[in-house]
């Protein structure tokens, strides 16, 4: 009776150890080919929506040589493998010293220095004189390095034209000021013409649209040329924007994935990880071992369905409601759901990566718009006063052609909200929430508005 009694709790124990042991691997079986499966259906359904999904597919358009500044930017540039003072007329750490001029204004004298040597002055010139071509699509880049060669000069160049504007505010004329600007943001439409530079492009304009309310702000800038500037900047294509760098974003996700399961060994000892896009490290670093395949699946998917609803957004016009950052998809939304943020460490793409998805789509492209048409507007306002001694009551006022989109405001498809009494002239955009969030007073913020004011 004793010997069955143990034979029988062997057996129990037996069971349970296989039990303990099986089912996890039962579990893991089963995630791994539910994952699988999803994953594999999404990324056909995208690949039937003729749509890429991998780099390869994300081909530039043909551009006429005659128009395609790219040439002349890729002349300027050289392979570094630190990926500094990768301009040819950059001598080291001379990009560092005017970018600390055009930021704080400091170390004047050796950013005039710089800006003044023969050669320098000669590049800068052509660079001026090529944005004004339709287009800058860059080839690609046998170097290794993160961007084409032009879009790596475009990208380097930056601080350079920021530091020429400032010494011309410094020496007062506004006007040559207000050309560079205006180089800075052709180079940002031109560049829009290449899907895989929509970040730069975005980049550009921000640092276009903050150094010319400087040279506003800070000297006086003639009508005429306010005429000019406005003729010749012109703002993105929202929706045709935000589609293509989302487009890019989902393929890059989409690669960097991909590598995890194929290539696991890129970031093991003898491997060249500089060769990799941060991404791509980022979710290698996180997702290489195979045990984790289930997981990568699932991030996965939750990353597409975010951008789908982003993407659905510029097919639309109109904001759509997004699911909560943990409702996820796949198997692991209900534990997302029941342990919120606790789970963000075993799901790091999904919960670091849905940010910046949000971060990007039709509301980041209406908001870069909307500060190019203020700054145009305050332009045009600048040209309407040299013309009538008077700023104009109504934006209608202006008379623009009636094509014209200077005056609109990206986010309701109306003209910007224009108050001219009062302290001072006023732009204001309504951003994302579609109506005013300032109300003047002491207040020091504009919650989601865009606002330029000139006392």
């Amino acid at each position: 009776m004793t010997l069955w009694r143990r034979s029988r709790a062997l057996r129990v124990t037996t069971w349970i150890a296989v039990a303990l042991v099986g089912v996890p691997f039962i579990a893991w079986g089963y995630l791994y080919w539910r994952t699988e499966r999803d994953l594999a259906t999404e990324l056909q359904r995208i690949r039937d929506a003729g749509e890429p999904v991998s780099l390869d597919e994300i081909v530039p358009p043909e551009v006429p040589d005659e128009q395609n500044a790219a040439l002349v930017y890729a002349r300027y540039y050289r392979h570094r493998a630190d990926r500094r003072d990768r301009l040819t007329f950059a001598r080291p750490g001379e990009g560092r010293t005017l970018d600390e001029y055009a930021f704080s204004l400091s170390l004047e004298k050796a950013a005039r220095r710089v800006l003044a040597r023969p050669d320098v002055v000669q590049a800068l010139n052509e660079i001026r004189r090529e944005s004004a071509k339709p287009l800058a699509v860059a080839g690609d880049d046998p170097s290794g390095d993160a961007k084409p060669p032009a879009a790596a000069v475009i990208d380097d160049v930056l601080p350079w034209l920021l530091a020429k504007t400032m010494v011309c505010v410094a020496d007062g004329d506004g006007d040559e000021a207000l050309q560079w600007v205006a180089v800075t943001l052709r180079l940002a439409s031109q560049v829009d013409a290449d899907p895989r530079m929509g970040r730069l492009a975005d980049g550009l304009r921000h640092a276009g649209c903050r150094w010319g309310w400087i040279v506003l702000d800070e000297s006086t800038v003639s009508p005429a040329t306010a005429r000019q500037v406005v003729a010749v900047v012109s703002a993105p294509d929202t929706a045709l924007h935000a589609r293509e760098e989302l487009l890019l974003l989902r393929t890059e996700l989409i690669d960097a994935f991909s590598r995890s399961a194929h290539d696991p060994t890129a970031l093991a000892p003898g491997g060249n990880p500089e060769m990799l896009k941060p991404l791509q490290r980022f979710i290698l670093g996180n997702y290489g071992a195979t045990i984790l395949r289930p997981l990568r699946n699932a991030d996965e998917l939750a990353c597409l369905e975010q951008i789908g609803y982003c993407l659905r957004e510029t097919e639309t016009g109109a904001i759509v409601p997004r699911p909560s950052r943990h409702s996820g998809n796949g198997p692991f939304a209900g534990l997302i759901r029941r342990v919120g943020k606790w789970a963000e460490q075993f799901q790091p793409a999904y919960c670091i990566w849905t940010d910046d998805i949000e971060h990007r789509g039709l509301t980041r492209s209406c908001r870069y718009a909307a500060r190019v048409n203020m700054f145009r507007t305050a332009l045009a306002l600048i040209a309407y006063k040299g013309e009538h001694g008077v700023y104009p009551n109504r934006l209608s006022d202006l008379r623009l052609p009636p094509d014209s989109d200077v005056t609109t405001d990206p986010f309701t498809g109306g003209p910007l909200r224009y108050y001219p009494d009062g302290a001072g002239r006023m732009l204001l955009s309504v951003g994302a929430n579609g109506y005013v969030d300032w109300f003047g007073g002491a207040q020091s913020g504009y919650g989601d508005d865009e606002v330029w004011r000139q006392h």
